[in-house]
């Protein structure tokens, strides 16, 4: 982006404002290096996460039809007890998977790079003031 940066008068100007880039530049490293860990603690729980996920399916589906056939009784009560805790356990995982999983590290990997072209932005802007610095300084 072109900036004005021909309407600053004075190097003290210029350096009011590239204090105020740094501390910019400071916090969106921060926060990309923030990113990076939770994008790598996703990474490493979404396989877990997938796994445990498609057992809790396959077992609810196992349950599912063994109990269309099964005699009335105690078992059969247990069984009902059985099933409805995982269905407990796919909801709670249902709300968990955004976190987790493929979409968790896409989003991930989506804030660092907004992250990133907001820290190339601001190397840029900085650049900038520092050329108009050196102009008023000449």
């Amino acid at each position: 982006m072109n900036y004005s940066t021909t309407n600053l008068s004075s190097a003290s100007e210029c350096d009011a404002l590239l204090g105020l880039a740094n501390k910019d530049k400071e916090n969106l490293l921060y926060r990309r290096s923030n990113l990076n860990y939770r994008k790598s603690q996703v990474v490493a729980t979404s396989v877990d996460f997938e796994a445990d996920y498609a057992e809790v399916v396959s077992d609810l589906q196992s349950l599912t039809n063994a109990l269309l056939t099964f005699p009335e009784g105690k078992r059969k009560e247990e069984m009902i007890t059985d099933k409805m805790a995982l269905e407990v356990k796919l909801r709670v995982m249902n709300e968990k998977k955004d976190n987790y999983g493929i979409i968790g590290i896409l989003q991930r990997e989506y804030d660092l790079a907004v992250i990133d072209e907001s820290i190339a932005e601001t190397d840029a802007f900085i650049a900038a003031i520092d050329t108009r610095k050196a102009q008023l300084v000449a």
